[in-house]
């Protein structure tokens, strides 16, 4: 199987698991941060869909390219056996903690909704169950993963890609200003644009189509990672009906320079970033199981009493996030991800 390697990418998944992690953490210690803690989170999320609309993409392209076809059934075996080990496994971790950890209105019953993969509807219904909830990005993923490859197969790719998009978009609007609020507020959580972004600049990317070039210009790069840092301390608002489409771009443009352009300003590949994007899934999966049973375990009065308790706390919790992560992935995950390597004649880093 040919081995395609995109430098930077476990770079861009840190990054998007400490946006994630900063959120939660906030939201679980009820730490104020105002909108900047919430589009942190928000924005977190959004480069996962973005990279994954990108990465996936890539390798379609590449496959249809050395083989002639995408071979549909490796495709989805190879998602599944990326996907389902640890998300079934946080659904066990969940179920067996939830008496201890349960929020008034919880119900088991809603587990179904994640059991087959419908956490965003979940979401939008008010019917969570947060200690898993993460999961519903997971869900919106696998969504995506079950007719993306059908779009790539077209001959047209990039016009396929497109009219998806333009499509969605377009639904999303007529949704927003027809007083379909519920509706809204699903196609807002379901990011499929999200993702198609991160498809339609991987399509232009393979290819070297000149659209991309002002991209990759040094001046662009550095008002790329400009506006990604100020976005953390003030939100941008252009019109908030498509502030996830407007930062999925932003990201795009990142993940495009950082994976693609040999003059990229920032390389994000160093051994410590490299590894917390290989153990990212991990990380994200295991976040608010490991917040939730921190408090079931460590009364607040207990933690109130470490020394600069507010400061050293969400580094304590990380540490422990990270530990746990790196288990699984050593211990479990890995077997799973061996296996998968069997079902594809192109694979790229181990997280994708």
């Amino acid at each position: 199987m040919k081995k395609i390697y995109f430098p930077g990418l476990n770079g861009i998944r840190a990054i998007a698991c400490m946006m994630v992690f900063a959120g939660h953490f906030n939201t679980s210690f009820s730490i104020r941060t105002g909108t900047a803690g919430e589009s942190m989170l928000a924005n977190g999320v959004t480069c996962f869909f973005t990279l994954s609309g990108f990465l996936i993409t890539s390798l379609l392209l590449n496959e249809k390219r050395s083989t002639g076809k995408i071979n549909l059934p490796n495709f989805y075996l190879r998602r599944i056996l990326r996907i389902w080990p640890l998300y079934f496994l946080i659904l066990v971790i969940g179920w067996f903690a939830l008496p201890y950890v349960q929020v008034p209105g919880e119900q088991t019953s809603y587990f179904l909704f994640y059991l087959f993969f419908l956490g965003n509807f979940a979401f939008n219904m008010t019917h969570c169950i947060w200690i898993v909830n993460p999961l519903w990005s997971v869900a919106v993923e696998e969504q995506f993963y079950a007719f993306w490859p059908l779009i790539v197969e077209k001959r047209r790719v990039l016009l396929a890609c497109l009219t998806f998009l333009g499509t969605f978009l377009l639904v999303k609007v007529v949704a927003k200003y027809s007083g379909g609020d519920g509706l809204y507020y699903l196609l807002n959580l379901t990011r499929f644009d999200c993702m198609a972004i991160g498809g339609v600049i991987a399509c232009l990317n393979f290819r070297q189509s000149r659209v991309l070039k002002p991209l990759l210009h040094p001046v662009a790069q550095w008002l790329a990672w400009g506006l990604f840092v100020l976005w953390f301390f003030r939100p941008l608002r252009v019109f908030s009906f498509i502030d996830n489409e407007t930062f999925a771009i932003l990201a795009g443009v990142l993940i495009l320079n950082v994976s693609s352009n040999p003059r990229t300003v920032l390389t994000l590949e160093n051994p410590v970033l490299n590894y917390l994007g290989k153990i990212s899934y991990g990380l994200y999966a295991y976040n608010m199981p490991v917040l939730y049973l921190w408090h079931y375990f460590i009364p607040v009065q207990t933690m109130e009493q470490l020394p600069l308790w507010n400061f050293t706390l969400p580094f304590i919790v990380l540490g422990v996030n990270v530990f746990v992560a790196h288990c699984s992935y050593h211990y479990y995950e890995k077997w799973f991800l061996k296996v998968k390597t069997r079902f594809g004649h192109v694979s790229g880093p181990a997280a994708a």
